[in-house]
């Protein structure tokens, strides 16, 4: 997911500060985000970071010690939290425009279309149809122009690059909660910017084809009406939005890990 620097300067005008405040209704941030599914993917994202974390072992690091570092980290990226933060932001950046016309366009036959094919994909049922679809593609790959426009969608919500920003906001927290590795190096900048950029090389094929295989039965018209949805006008401002909003987001949780850590770890120098 840009970091997100909000500047609020009071002008001596003959406006009020009350008008230059206002922020959008937050029952139309919450209706989008929850017809979006951003609210369902972060209830799923505890046993995410619980899994990644499991699998940052160290020879340094007991097994007592390695499951208190997983609770804290389970703590500070709580689904609460985020979607707290989330709702403000955007609320804060968006009008009740731009969310209204999200939500009119999440009642078209496309969007319905895309939110039903989104919903079988992620269905455990269709494992095997999934295997199925890998081994034709690879003896009869998709047209080029098919693969951009998968690619083009997850450009415009920031699909990969999410993940990606999630992933290593959990590790840079983790390496300093845990003393693994020097704060200084990890939190250096050319240090966490090479994770980020080695997660993004590796999940681009994964992703292309997890995208080809979600929306396999629409038609490259669909797809291309879709991405353009996603690139012009209200959708390319609520993603946009949505992934200064998750910075945010990450930033904090990772705030709020060092400091659940030096509680928990009292006796270990930060």
């Amino acid at each position: 997911m840009r970091t997100n620097v909000f500047v609020f300067l009071v002008v001596l005008t003959g406006y009020s500060v009350t008008a230059t405040a206002q922020t959008a209704n937050p029952k139309l941030v919450h209706q989008t985000l929850e017809t979006a599914g951003v609210l369902q993917s972060l209830e799923q994202m505890p046993a995410f970071f619980t899994q990644i974390a499991a699998g940052m072992q160290h020879p340094n690091v007991t097994t007592d010690v390695l499951q208190r570092i997983q609770n804290v980290v389970r703590a500070s990226f709580e689904p609460g939290k985020f979607k707290s933060v989330l709702e403000t932001e955007l609320a804060k950046e968006l009008n009740d425009q731009t969310f209204q016309e999200m939500l009119q366009w999440y009642e078209t036959p496309l969007a319905k279309k895309v939110a039903e094919v989104e919903t079988a994909a992620g269905d455990s049922s269709t494992s095997r149809d999934r295997q199925t679809f890998l081994q034709t593609v690879e003896s009869d790959p998709p047209a080029k122009n098919r693969i951009d426009l998968v690619r083009s969608i997850d450009s415009s919500i920031h699909g990969m690059a999410l993940m990606a920003d999630a992933i290593t906001a959990m590790i840079n927290g983790m390496l300093k909660v845990s003393g693994i590795a020097d704060p200084r190096s990890v939190s250096s900048a050319t240090d966490i910017g090479s994770i980020r950029r080695d997660l993004l090389n590796e999940m681009q094929q994964v992703a292309t084809l997890n995208y080809l295989f979600t929306y396999r039965s629409l038609s490259d018209d669909e797809l291309r009406a879709y991405s353009d949805f996603l690139s012009s006008g209200a959708g390319k401002d609520f993603y946009d939005a949505l992934e200064r909003a998750y910075a945010t987001a990450f930033k904090q949780a990772g705030e709020t890990m060092q400091v659940r850590a030096r509680q928990t770890f009292s006796r270990k120098p930060f």
